[in-house]
């Protein structure tokens, strides 16, 4: 029996796309299930089922048995490796959890804003201002020196290809642009170069031309 992935999350990009991107670059078919903010009420079926009552999470089914995933990063890190695109290193790998890392950081700052001080209008744009101007700069830094690390010095973060950690990137940019706070491949030409690498991918750029669109 054929391998099968059910991802399922709301109906956004959100935590989920990075691993939508890597099907798309893989031509992995998989289930794409989805539900609305108002489906995902206390008694929602997706709820229950999720394996810790988050979404998203990721139903694998492989020669009869199903394994439910949770938390978007280990779904992410394992349809990678499952789809040959974590490196071919142990050095790649570690390089690619850097950079997982970094995102999280990069995340866990942004998601600061929207949590602090919502009404304070000066607050919250005090605090875009750091984010613009020190946090996302040091952070995005960060990602260029790992770029520029890579013995290949072919403008992905290992090796001569796209891995999971260009696609997190590559995603991280578009959210960040589209969400008016940071034009990271606008500032660092190695963003960018990274960016046009995946973007201009036939099989990234179909899917993108394509995918629903949605408010995040």
């Amino acid at each position: 029996m054929a391998e099968t992935y059910k991802l399922c999350y709301f109906d956004s990009r959100g935590f989920a796309e990075v691993t939508r991107l890597q099907f798309a670059l893989k031509e992995q078919k998989f289930e794409d299930c989805r539900w609305t903010r108002e489906e995902w009420g206390p008694d929602s079926k997706y709820k229950k089922e999720a394996p810790f009552g988050q979404g998203p999470y990721l139903i694998y089914t492989n020669n009869g048995e199903t394994v439910k995933i949770g938390q978007s990063h280990a779904i992410a890190c394992f349809v990678g490796r499952q789809l040959g695109l974590y490196g071919k290193t142990n050095l790649d790998a570690a390089v690619i959890d850097q950079v997982i890392g970094l995102y999280k950081d990069l995340i866990a700052v942004w998601m600061k804003l929207r949590s602090q001080a919502p009404d304070d209008k000066d607050k919250q744009e005090e605090m875009k201002k750091k984010l613009k101007e020190e946090d996302f700069p040091k952070i995005f830094g960060d990602f260029v020196k790992l770029i520029n690390a890579n013995p290949a010095k072919s403008g992905y973060f290992v090796q001569n290809e796209i891995s999971v950690a260009d696609i997190y990137i590559y995603d991280l940019c578009y959210q960040l642009k589209v969400n008016d706070m940071f034009d990271a491949a606008s500032k660092f030409p190695e963003i960018k170069t990274l960016y046009d690498n995946v973007d201009s991918n036939p099989k990234i750029a179909a899917y993108v031309k394509t995918r629903k669109q949605t408010e995040m």
